[in-house]
């Protein structure tokens, strides 16, 4: 942290703050954002040059980045003015956070208020102080509007917060934006190892990729160009290697797992589809159930060597299980237990990720409220697969892929819960930079 040390502050004073009791740091100020901030509201019509235009989809929601941005042609419109460094806040439905330090001059939507720092305090300070959860909480609960609430600049110059010196200000931005920048390498290397994994399902998964084993070692090779036959899939003529076949799911090879768990003692954990994100459990479940107060949802054992998926449509939400477990899952999933003779559950398990795969499993979800996919749809649904023994190295060739992503995801969740850590106890002033 740039070597500074965090000490705990023992000093306070007792002042109110937003029209409460609040202990702050003896030698820091009760001060308010209009004393720190001002809102430019220097507008114009975009013109011929203005090649980087802002508008608040531009900006994605509770981490600070742009995600895209358009030029004059698409926005020949009134737009408010900024400049680098400058804070833009987006108005329009303020719980959505969306906020943005500029790194360069620009224009932006009128539902986005732009703040420039003045002399009280410095820029990241100041974006430091906006994304913070108690000026968000406090400038929700005074939008006005009930299906488009907007926030407004009376009550956002009017947030009171206590003000450290400039330079324990600039020491606290400077540490900040230090976590920040550890969240941001590993993002990156996340995105790194998703777009290896995307390619390499992509490849492996249609046979335009090989692989197998030699002395010990894997090699990839290409598929030959004299090695394809096409066969007819789901309707529609596609090449596939020539040692390649066809399967349907909920055959002989894939069956289906039925609804129905057996007797038990005590209470299980009922884990609903919306307690599933993306490829795990939750940490916490629906609620624990006896099999006699269960929901009739909750009718879906888990067993070894099974797979997973949400029935629901345009829902990529899959579960992957090497052993029984004792849990109960919702009959919104659709069970899988690969016959381990002929198909790999691991290369099963990311053949289902697929666009191709999903885009085939829309295709099947029928429902006038609300479009799932039936057993008997589900069946219907043929993929191809390669021999057992290419499988197994596919499945283990994209598990090291995926476990690398979880590795940096569990990693990106203790640098955010540190970040948040520090911002609360930073700009609080429980901590003092030295």
């Amino acid at each position: 942290m740039n070597n500074y040390q965090l000490v705990k502050n023992t000093e306070w004073k007792e002042v109110e703050i937003n029209g409460e009791d609040k202990d702050i740091p003896l030698f820091w100020k009760l001060s308010a954002i209009k004393n720190i901030a001002q809102e430019k509201k220097k507008r114009r019509i975009t013109k011929e040059n203005d090649n980087f235009c802002i508008n608040l989809e531009d900006i994605s929601q509770g981490d600070g980045k742009i995600i895209s941005s358009s030029t004059w042609k698409e926005n020949k419109s009134i737009k408010t003015i900024f400049e680098k460094n400058d804070i833009l806040y987006g108005k329009l439905r303020p719980y959505l956070k969306k906020y943005w330090v500029a790194d360069k001059e620009g224009l932006c939507s009128t539902e986005i208020i732009v703040l420039s720092n003045t002399q009280e305090t410095i820029p990241l300070y100041l974006y430091s102080l906006i994304i913070e959860e108690k000026f968000n909480s406090y400038i929700n609960e005074k939008a006005e509007g009930t299906r488009m609430p907007r926030a407004r600049w009376e009550d956002i110059k009017s947030f009171q917060l206590a003000l450290p010196p400039l330079e324990q200000q600039s020491a606290i931005a400077s540490i900040l934006s230090s976590q920040e920048s550890i969240i941001q390498d590993i993002e990156s290397l996340i995105s790194k190892y998703e777009s290896r994994f995307q390619y390499l399902s992509e490849e492996l998964l249609s046979g335009r990729l090989r692989v197998k084993e030699v002395g010990g070692q894997t090699i990839f090779y290409k598929n030959a160009d004299d090695n394809w036959k096409e066969v007819e899939i789901n309707g529609e003529m596609k090449e596939i290697p020539h040692d390649w076949d066809l399967d349907t799911i909920g055959g002989i090879n894939i069956p289906l797992i039925k609804t129905g768990v057996k007797l038990y003692s005590g209470k299980l954990p009922f884990y609903a589809t919306g307690e599933v994100e993306d490829f795990n459990l939750s940490l916490q479940p629906t609620g624990f159930f006896s099999y006699d107060t269960k929901p009739s949802r909750a009718n879906l054992a888990v067993y070894d060597n099974s797979i997973y998926m949400a029935r629901m449509k345009n829902t990529l939400k899959i579960l992957n299980f090497a052993k029984k477990q004792d849990i109960l899952l919702s009959t919104g999933f659709l069970g899988l237990r690969p016959n381990p003779i002929f198909i790999d559950r691991n290369f099963l398990y990311n053949l289902i990720q697929t666009s191709s795969f999903q885009e085939r499993k829309n295709q099947n979800c029928k429902g006038s409220t609300q479009e799932s996919l039936s057993d008997s749809a589900a069946q219907s649904i043929q993929i191809i697969i390669p021999l057992l023994e290419e499988q197994i190295l596919i499945g283990l060739l994209l598990k090291d892929v995926t476990a690398l992503i979880d590795q940096q995801k569990e990693f990106l969740t203790k640098e955010r819960q540190k970040f948040d850590w520090l911002l609360d106890n930073l700009l609080s002033g429980k901590y003092l930079v030295k």
